[in-house]
């Protein structure tokens, strides 16, 4: 991953779809993290 996408702090925020695909969402730095997580929190992210 790191080598793809560059030597950023990467962080996993969600496994999007672990029982088939294990599609992950990541993000490269804390403030995006605690976005996307709250974004999840509030429900206003849909996995479709």
């Amino acid at each position: 991953m790191r080598e793809r996408m560059g030597s950023g702090t990467w962080e996993a925020v969600h496994r999007l779809d672990r029982d088939t695909s294990g599609c992950l969402l990541l993000a490269e730095n804390p403030a995006a993290r605690d976005q996307a997580l709250a974004l999840f929190r509030r429900r206003e992210i849909a996995k479709a």
